[in-house]
């Protein structure tokens, strides 16, 4: 009986390995959208470092001249995560500032911590340094929620200095709601496996798959480069805010003018996350891009840039 057990067990076993390699095989063999090269393009602007108000460094990139447009980046990703769109605003005439969050690549972690308290000041501190008037808050996933958490906490400041802000890809908490994907991911974040799925070529491409609407194999690679890079441990406290704080009740708080915007194929923060801010935030519309997915910064880039230029024509 035992004997059988264990057999069917290997079966199962080997079964399930011989799946994983085939949708890494159809991934690695796929038509590219974009080369690795061209999702890795250098950034046209000039790196600085600014002080925060508890002795953190932040990195930022800035580069062009004109209206401002703010980047702020996701949860394990950097300031180059927004080269396509760095580089596609200041051909368009944007001054554009991309920065690293605090404890992400370049940036210190300073006194105060990984927390959204914490990193939604940093945000007052880079609109003040570059002081910014009538500029657009572009947040990212964990960049939006802090977007959210920023003008909740210093409306003013986001009133007197911002044009608008565009939500992307992002929620306003509660993050592992009805999410068994974002409850797993988390699981491994917390318990430290995540790097041993991360060293894992396959796991690590069905893992990086399940971010994007189509797996291109140079997106899954230019977003595992940036998750290798970065020490995950360190973010538990921000991804426990995200999971365990809620602001969609304060929504209608904010007044500064915001466009939501979400791949119909965004598995992380999907689509519900979205409607429920175009209902808390009175002055706003939605943007859904079909067949993309959570990192639309690389998938739907020039849809990102259209609809600064939207926003800061009106």
């Amino acid at each position: 009986m035992l004997k059988k057990i264990l057999i069917g067990f290997l079966v199962i076993i080997s079964v399930i390995f011989l799946l994983i390699q085939w949708q890494v095989y159809k991934i690695n063999h796929a038509p590219e959208e974009f080369t690795f090269e061209v999702l890795n393009q250098p950034m046209n602007g000039k790196e600085t470092f600014i002080d925060g108000h508890d002795g953190i460094k932040i990195r930022t990139i800035v580069g062009g001249e004109g209206p401002t447009v703010i980047l702020a980046h996701g949860i394990a990703g950097d300031a180059e995560g927004w080269n396509m769109v760095f580089n596609e605003l200041v051909k368009s005439g944007f001054r554009v500032i991309a920065f690293d969050q605090r404890g992400h690549h370049k940036s210190t972690i300073g006194k105060d911590g990984i927390n959204s308290k914490s990193m939604a000041n940093d945000y007052k501190t880079i609109l003040e340094y570059f002081d910014v008037k009538d500029g657009i808050l572009v947040g990212h996933s964990m960049g939006g929620f802090l977007s959210i958490k920023f003008m909740l906490d210093y409306p003013e400041i986001a009133q007197n200095r911002l044009h608008g802000t565009l939500l992307m890809s992002t929620l306003a908490g509660d993050l592992s709601r009805d999410n068994s994907q974002n409850k797993t991911q988390i699981s491994l974040v917390k318990s430290g496996w995540i790097q041993k799925v991360l060293a894992n070529e396959s796991l690590a491409t069905l893992f990086q798959s399940s971010f994007v609407g189509t797996p291109y194999k140079s997106i899954l690679q230019t977003a595992l480069q940036s998750s290798k890079s970065q020490d995950l441990v360190i973010l538990v406290p921000i991804l426990e805010a995200l999971v365990n704080e809620n602001y969609y009740p304060q929504l209608n708080k904010i007044q500064t003018p915001c466009v939501v915007m979400v791949g119909t194929l965004d598995k992380s923060t999907p689509s519900f996350h979205s409607e429920d801010l175009i209902k808390g935030i009175t002055n706003s519309r939605m943007v859904k891009v079909a067949g993309k997915g959570h990192l639309l910064n690389w998938e739907a880039h020039l849809k990102i840039v259209e609809e600064i230029k939207k926003m800061s024509s009106k």
